[in-house]
């Protein structure tokens, strides 16, 4: 019941395949997907709209469990080219959305052992005017991941509607850039998210309310030598450095 187009994909393609029916093992070298185009959105009520797109379990009887073995199946490279995903968070007002494109993903050595831990690379634009590249090993199950990541130029005045919840003070401008690496994934003795790396917010302009005047502004602001984890709590900072405040 949309006049939207939710889910395109111009090209899929799949090579590279090669099945044993006595061994039960499926082997596939690449899939590859150009151009998809995905509409996302929260709703209101914190509905997700592609979970519509889901069918509900089965009501027809089972057969029985089947007595041979599970068949096995590897994924050596998936890539995604070229996509375009419109996120939209419809509880704020007014809504927040972010489109991440071009965006490109590789993911190399998926297989149905989820304790196996897979390759990911991703670039991106976000809102055009900034840029996210992302790389590490990701574990499904149980979730740990270990992940290097750079943003650059990402425009902070899309988070205003979240600003405005909490404050009176309007964001007109802000540039956020950062260097980290990201640990997730309760281990032991370790925390469950670890975070350190650099961060920068260029060219803040906010202004408040009741005034309507300058609020917050600087030229340029530095932390250097983040870490933060969580599991136990604790942030540490090196250095912070305010040009024109």
């Amino acid at each position: 019941d949309s006049e939207t187009d939710w889910i395109t994909v111009p090209n899929l393609s799949v090579t590279g395949t090669t099945v044993d029916l006595a061994k039960r093992q499926a082997h596939v070298d690449l899939v590859a997907v150009t151009g998809i185009k995905l509409l996302t959105w929260l709703e209101p009520d914190g509905s997700f709209n592609l979970l519509k797109l889901a069918i509900g379990p089965s009501a027809a009887p089972t057969s029985p469990p089947d007595a041979s073995p599970p068949w096995r199946f590897d994924l050596r490279q998936f890539d995604l080219r070229d996509a375009n995903l419109s996120l939209e968070d419809r509880t704020a007002h007014p809504a927040v959305k972010v489109v991440l494109a071009p965006l490109a993903l590789q993911v190399n050595g998926a297989s149905q052992d989820l304790s196996k831990p897979v390759s990911v690379t991703l670039d991106t634009r976000i809102n055009e005017k900034g840029s996210l590249t992302l790389n590490g090993e990701v574990t499904p199950q149980p979730v740990t991941a270990n992940l290097t990541l750079k943003l650059a130029g990402v425009e902070l005045d899309a988070i205003q509607p979240y600003i405005a919840q909490h404050s009176s003070m309007t964001l007109l401008h802000g540039a956020l850039g950062a260097e980290a690496k990201l640990h997730y994934g309760a281990q032991k003795n370790m925390p469950a998210v670890q975070f350190s790396g650099n961060i920068d917010i260029e060219k803040l302009h906010t202004v408040d309310n009741a005034l309507h005047d300058d609020f917050i502004n600087w030229g340029r602001l530095e932390i250097h030598g983040l870490n933060y984890t969580q599991g136990p709590d604790r942030l540490d900072i090196d250095q912070i450095v305010a040009r024109k405040p």
